[in-house]
């Protein structure tokens, strides 16, 4: 029951998020995102929206409902669109093969587990990290001397990116999973969304679907990203696919030359660029 809670209803929760959000991204800046960056935007603003509400302990826990709120507002927002997608069959397999191969290791095991600790102890970190700033932000009052506290201070005080941590804790809240059997789905997730943004960036340079679906494929599991996720090492993974998503997004929204557009427009179309 705990891999098919991890691996399945957890993966599925974390789409339909990144869905809602990205429709609702799109509708506020006015901007018509292709499909291959649709969940990929929303996934990263359920990260901006998740972290911000996790800085401080009077709002930490609002960050798993303002995820929730925010998609289903997004989803009702773009009913339109979800009604009448055009979906890229070539794309979803790619991030769905993505998806397989990352979580084969975990799944095949049987059990609901993780990958790596041996070879990189920064997983128990990782939880600790998702499990405090999920109720408490980064304010440490009131916690005990303790090896716990003493992790926490050295990866607040050293600005250590915890968005990725945000989005994890915020997800596993609301697919009611524990933290470390959703730690490796999540991490299986980024790569899917990686193959998605990179079949987007391929969008106008190939155009034979099933061609940009194999090397979207291909090129999100390289011996060094697998090895990232084997050992659980998640601002890596986030950020080889958020430096693609922003260069994609670029290339987008970028204005044809010549083309004539009301200028007040221009600034709202920046916010997928922002929320990137």
């Amino acid at each position: 029951m705990q891999v098919l809670q991890a691996w399945i209803l957890f993966p599925a929760l974390l789409a339909l998020l990144s869905l809602g959000w990205g429709l609702l991204v799109e509708w506020l800046s006015r901007a018509r995102l292709s499909g291959f960056l649709l969940l990929p935007v929303g996934f990263a603003a359920v990260i901006v929206v998740t972290r911000a509400a996790m800085w401080l302990d009077i709002t930490a826990e609002l960050g798993a409902p303002l995820a929730a709120v925010g998609a289903v507002a997004g989803l009702a927002l773009g009913w339109k669109r979800v009604r009448a997608p055009r979906l890229d069959r070539w794309a979803a397999g790619a991030a769905l093969a993505v998806f397989v191969v990352f979580a084969a290791p975990i799944v095949l095991s049987g059990d609901a587990t993780f990958a790596g600790y041996t070879v990189l102890g920064d997983t128990a970190v990782h939880f600790v990290l998702a499990d405090h700033i999920a109720t408490h932000g980064t304010d440490l009052a009131g916690l005990p001397p303790s090896s716990y506290r003493s992790t926490l201070e050295a990866y607040f005080a050293s600005g250590y990116p915890l968005g990725s941590h945000a989005a994890l804790a915020a997800g596993r809240q609301l697919a009611f999973v524990d933290v470390a059997w959703a730690f490796q789905p999540f991490l299986a997730f980024v790569a899917a969304m990686l193959a998605l943004t990179l079949a987007g960036l391929l969008r106008g340079v190939v155009r034979s679907p099933w061609r940009r679906a194999a090397i979207a494929a291909v090129a999100a599991q390289p011996a060094l990203v697998y090895s990232y996720a084997m050992q659980g090492s998640i601002k890596e993974i986030v950020t080889l696919w958020l430096v693609p998503l922003l260069a994609a997004l670029v290339a987008e929204l970028a204005m044809p030359p010549g083309r004539a557009e009301d200028a007040r427009f221009r600034l709202p179309q920046a916010l997928p660029l922002a929320v990137a």
